[in-house]
């Protein structure tokens, strides 16, 4: 488990949007505390707001009430430049750049001094398995080989908290499973703050060291349920027992069915 250091504090956040007919309530009064290199979950039904809470954390939205603390300051865009990084559901990489040129990106929009990140681009294609792909164009890549890539992208610049919509939602099932595997072998070696939005509740037992649980909109935090289960997990965690009674939890949860535990 992470070590309950208080990384990212949401403050009774609230989010108003204005239509041509009527104001809608994505969020209401959610408060939570993110933990320093912690796996954080959100899940919920379609609609609830969890991209839109992912992009308060990430300053692309402003809450309409509320605050959001990292470390407990106050952070603007520009306060959370080269800290946050995204991946998002669609693997988007330039087609006319190879696999080691996508990853190096980030860099030239920071404004940092390419070379010099040259090394850890490589040692990053390589934590993700895909070293012998440097040079290959997106063309060339599967679904999942173009996800690891930009995984590798999103922490290139070496980010404190890395975002993450949806990122396997597009895989087939045997990728997705493999993609996870992958993904908890990455946050154990990097030790980043990840919170992660999904629509499967076994991709976020697997995954988490916390999830939290969204009701429709508007959306509330209904819950936060911690995952209490050995590290490293494998394919053999999510047929025991213990897995299986999360799973149902969660699912309980999601449902209405409170007593569900």
């Amino acid at each position: 488990m992470p070590d309950r250091t208080e990384y990212i504090s949401i403050k009774d956040i609230s989010v108003h949007f204005s239509t041509s007919e009527e104001q809608v309530t994505a969020l209401e009064h959610i408060s939570l505390d993110i933990y320093k290199e912690e796996f954080f979950s959100i899940i919920g039904p379609s609609g609830c707001g969890k991209s839109t809470l992912l992009n308060l954390i990430g300053g692309v939205l402003k809450p309409s009430s509320g605050e959001i603390l990292f470390h407990g300051n106050s952070l603007g865009v520009s306060g959370k430049r080269g800290k946050v990084s995204y991946v998002f559901q669609e693997p988007v990489l330039l087609p006319w750049r190879t696999l080691f040129e996508n990853v190096l990106l980030p860099l030239e929009v920071l404004g940092l001094s390419i070379p010099e990140y040259h090394q850890r681009a490589r040692d990053l294609i390589r934590l993700v398995g895909l070293e012998q792909f440097e040079g290959a164009y997106p063309r060339a890549l599967s679904g999942g080989m173009k996800q690891r890539a930009c995984i590798a992208r999103a922490l290139v610049f070496d980010p404190s908290t890395l975002l993450m919509d949806e990122p396997f939602g597009a895989l087939d099932e045997i990728t997705r499973t493999t993609m996870n595997l992958e993904l908890q072998k990455i946050w154990t070696q990097t030790k980043k703050t990840v919170l992660f939005v999904t629509h499967s509740i076994q991709e976020a037992v697997f995954l988490s060291d916390r999830i939290g649980v969204m009701s429709p909109r508007p959306g509330r935090l209904n819950t936060v349920v911690e995952i209490d289960l050995p590290r490293p997990r494998s394919i053999d965690t999510i047929s025991s027992p213990e897995f299986a009674a999360y799973m149902a939890a969660i699912r309980g949860h999601l449902h209405g069915s409170a007593e569900v535990e």
